[in-house]
This record gives structure tokens, sequence and C-alpha cells, in this order.
């Protein structure tokens, strides 16, 4: 099995031996270093520069902020200048949404929304469980429910 940059937290330095997040050891070229995954013991290790858990600074485990907008009439003000533009997809089928048990670096749920797009590509969007329950309770609290 080949390891990508993607399923990549960190890397063991050569010289040291000592573990790095893949953000600290930036650009350098990481696929000649002996990698660290995500759910390997490693990745309760701290970086040595940022001090950080390696798991905690995984790019797959950042999830998106959440904006709640309680009135969203006019909210996006700037969707008919992209609908002009040819960069708008109003999807209202095919959606999915998942919890994911453990999707978050400290092992909470997170969930994950999948929007195909037209052109056969596929957006997905993550947030924590939390945030999206928060949501949810106030959108509840808004429609008197």
């Amino acid at each position: 099995m080949t390891t990508r940059r993607d399923d990549m937290i960190g890397v063991y330095d050569p010289e040291s031996g000592k573990p790095f997040c893949i953000k600290c050891w930036g650009a350098k070229d990481v696929m000649s270093l002996r990698p660290i995954l995500l759910g390997d013991k490693a990745s309760r290790k701290t970086c040595k520069f940022c001090k950080r858990r390696l798991s905690e600074t995984s790019p797959k485990r950042e999830t998106t902020g959440l904006r709640v907008i309680l009135e969203g009439d006019g909210c996006w003000p700037d969707l008919n200048e992209l609908r002009d533009a040819g960069k708008l997809h109003h999807v209202n089928e095919g959606l999915e949404i998942a919890r994911l048990p453990g999707g978050m670096s400290g092992g909470r749920s997170s969930v994950s929304i999948r929007v195909p797009l037209p052109d056969g590509s596929v957006v997905m969007a993550e947030t924590s469980m939390r945030l999206f329950l928060g949501a949810a309770q106030a959108f509840q609290a808004k429609e008197g429910a």
C-alpha cells in the first residue's frame, strides 16, 4: 500500500528521529521520509516544533467553521453575480449527510455533507457534531418547535 501525502499527519526528522507535524515540516519533500499516519500510535506524539499533538494538526481532521444564519433571506447577496458568471450550482437532490464517529481529533463525532455537482465532482463539507447540533437547536428555537 502506498502512502499519499494526504494520509500523512507527520514525519520523523531523518537526523534527530523526532516527530514533526506536516504543517511545521512545510513544503519539504516528505514522501521520502518515514510517515506518521492518523491512527498510528505516533499520532499521539507531540510535534517538536509547535508542541501540538500530531493528531490535532491533521489537515484531514480540521473541520469547517459553521456560521449559523437564522434569517436566511438575502443573506448571500453575491449569489446573483455567481450565477451570472456560471459559478453557482443550486443542488437540491442527491445531498447526503453522514455522522462520522471519531471524526474529530479528540475522538468526538463529526458531520459530513456530500454535495454532488452537475459536472460529476463532489463538494464535501465537515463540521463537528456539536456545532451541527447547536445549529439545529437554534433553527428549532427560531421555528418555535
